[in-house]
């Protein structure tokens, strides 16, 4: 299996295209931008079969009904709240790739209509989309804190050597503001010298037993950042969800 990250610059948010090479199957996930991936489709000979959404966000299948025009026989699964979707997907949802299996699990919090698809191959291939991100999780949009709390803490389940493969490029920012809740975390502050030194390194994909070290809202019983999060967060709970929530208002402020 090839996976390829493609940089999406359209929207100035840091962007990741991933395209899947498997088998016979090539898989566009979040298609943002359409002459970013027609330019790598051609170079490398390629024909889309499938389409993965994580999410029905602009930035994440701006480039859709450009593709379909020239891949119309393509499947595209995802929420059936999105209406591009051919190929409506639903929690614990599984199908198959070549002779591969992937399996869907709805992930609120982020965006209601968020899934997340699961490749397993020798170890899961996660492609998570705006949930979690490296050191980080995204922003509650059209969701609750609690639903994106319960959906953290399903992914946290996962074997430790799963790869997770964010929608973003988003790990230097949000290793500074681990930092900043957690200052006594050494890996934190080793893996952020080490993006600042390698300024254009692409830092995903990353395993669940890194982010378990190094992600503050998959760390939300650690003493020193339920202190920090207590001290900076008015009138927060000394509950997870709560240490959750007041984390999620520091990094909104960051």
């Amino acid at each position: 299996m090839k996976i390829t990250a493609l940089p999406a610059p359209k929207y100035h948010l840091d962007n990741y295209i991933w395209m899947l090479e498997l088998e016979d199957n090539v898989i566009c996930v979040d298609p943002t931008q359409e002459d970013v991936i027609l330019e790598y489709v051609k170079k490398n000979n390629l024909s889309i079969q499938h389409f993965w959404i994580t999410h029905g966000h602009q930035d994440h299948l701006a480039g859709l009904s450009g593709l379909l025009s020239q891949y119309p026989k393509a499947e595209v699964k995802g929420s059936p709240l999105i209406l591009s979707v051919n190929q409506p997907v639903q929690d614990n949802d599984t199908f198959s790739i070549g002779n591969n299996t992937v399996e869907v699990w709805e992930t609120p919090g982020h965006k209601r209509d968020h899934v997340i698809f699961m490749l397993k191959l020798d170890q899961y291939h996660v492609f998570c989309g705006d949930v979690l991100f490296s050191a980080g999780c995204g922003r509650v949009l059209y969701g609750t804190i609690k639903e994106l709390y319960q959906s953290i803490c399903r992914i946290n389940t996962l074997p430790e050597n799963t790869l997770f493969y964010p929608a973003h490029e988003y790990t230097q920012h949000n290793l500074e503001f681990a930092q900043y809740v957690e200052p006594s975390n050494e890996l934190v502050e080793d893996t952020l010298f080490h993006i600042q030194n390698n300024p254009h390194h692409i830092t995903l994909p990353v395993t669940l037993k890194h982010e378990r070290q190094v992600n503050p809202f998959l760390r939300v019983q650690e003493p020193e950042i339920i202190k920090r999060v207590l001290k900076l967060v008015p009138n927060v709970e000394n509950t997870p969800l709560g240490i959750f929530s007041g984390l999620r208002t520091l990094r909104n402020q960051f």
